[in-house]
């Protein structure tokens, strides 16, 4: 991956992580780069106004000022997305590809067991520096519980698992509380990306200890703990964090 790495010297980490038989390419970018590389590819797999659809980054970002008050690449901390979702977003935007969307077809190639997960180099305001490793551990470890639902299907069990668990009033609040973001095939997925990183309290108790535990304990078995925070190390130094 180190050659990858110098064919785009604006990413700031590149990697290829093993996961259960397929691939998660981890990839940080400064903001501007993120946005010109991943919003589209990322709005098209799971958006609900954008899914599947044809339309320009300035169509994004346009819709993002309107509905959000501020720019796609100062909203958004990470993405995610399989190639087979880059695959149907070249068949459908391939005639206005931009230069960061080449790049990445070209990081892919025609392979099929990548999973990207991406952040974005723009931590919150709100934070301290001394918090920003916290923060991109965070969102590191949403983006992770994507790329092994995709991949693995056990893990997918799992979560169903403890979606079922949830009283069909909850579960039809947590629909609507994610519809404005993502496709209904997306929701179930983010919900519970959203209680392995313990980014949300309230998703975190919507569901009991034992499957909490149970799907944390299996998650970081997967992601092999000392490897992930081996990872982060090697990150924060490529960061400068």
């Amino acid at each position: 991956m180190d050659d990858m790495v110098g064919e785009c010297m604006e990413a700031l980490f590149l990697e290829e992580y093993p996961i259960q038989g397929g691939i998660a390419l981890l990839i940080v970018l400064p903001p501007e780069d993120f946005l010109q590389t991943f919003a589209r590819i990322s709005t098209f797999a799971e958006h609900p106004v954008f899914q599947g659809d044809e339309f320009s980054l300035r169509e994004l970002q346009e819709y993002w000022m309107e509905n959000q008050g501020r720019p796609y690449e100062e909203d958004i901390f990470g993405c995610n997305f399989s190639a087979r979702d880059l695959v149907r977003f070249v068949q459908s935007n391939g005639s206005d590809l931009s230069s960061e969307e080449g790049w990445l077809i070209g990081l892919l190639g025609q392979r099929k067991d990548i999973y990207v997960a991406a952040l974005n180099q723009n931590p919150p305001l709100r934070l301290q520096p001394a918090e920003h490793g916290l923060h991109y551990a965070t969102i590191l470890k949403h983006e992770m519980s994507h790329a092994l639902y995709w991949m693995d299907p056990a893990y997918r069990s799992l979560i169903n698992d403890c979606w079922n668990s949830v009283g069909s009033q909850r579960r039809e609040e947590i629909y609507q509380l994610y519809a404005y973001y993502y496709a209904s095939h997306r929701i179930v997925d983010e919900w519970s990306a959203h209680i392995v990183s313990s980014y949300e309290l309230q998703q975190v108790l919507d569901i009991s200890d034992e499957h909490y535990l149970g799907l944390k304990r299996y998650f970081w078995e997967r992601i092999h703990r000392p490897r992930f925070e081996s990872m982060l190390q090697k990150m924060a130094r490529s960061m400068q964090i």
